[in-house]
């Protein structure tokens, strides 16, 4: 899976907070040391939690994280009714495989010396 295809699948999928287009995520990867399943099983849990709290819609704009995988994509995701963060992530595909994780690290700040962003 390119890079582009997986960041297109994962962002669609969050950001509606709908696991239908990570069906199309390839079955023989691994994804930051899960399966599809495992994956979509984690994807479903986090929606149906933020659903739950009255989110329905996120949009995202691109990240960097010098933290978890300084080389790797990041994305972060923004409740699409007040602009509030919800989280980030890491996706990124290469020759070791590809990463889709969670990244724990507070937002950047306007500070661009700051670490980890």
């Amino acid at each position: 899976m390119t890079q582009e295809s997986l960041e297109n699948t994962i962002i669609k999928g969050i950001c509606n907070l709908d696991i239908k287009p990570l069906y199309a995520l390839s079955e023989n990867v691994m994804y930051s040391n899960l399966t599809k399943s495992e994956l979509l099983e984690e994807f479903t849990f986090v929606f149906k939690d933020y659903k739950s709290k009255g989110v329905n819609k996120l949009t995202y704009k691109c990240s960097k994280c010098n933290y978890c995988l300084p080389l790797a994509k990041a994305f972060e995701f923004y409740n699409s009714e007040n602009n509030e963060f919800i989280m980030r992530y890491i996706i990124h595909s290469d020759e070791d495989g590809c990463k889709v994780r969670l990244c724990e690290n507070s937002p950047p700040t306007d500070c661009k010396e700051e670490i980890p962003f």
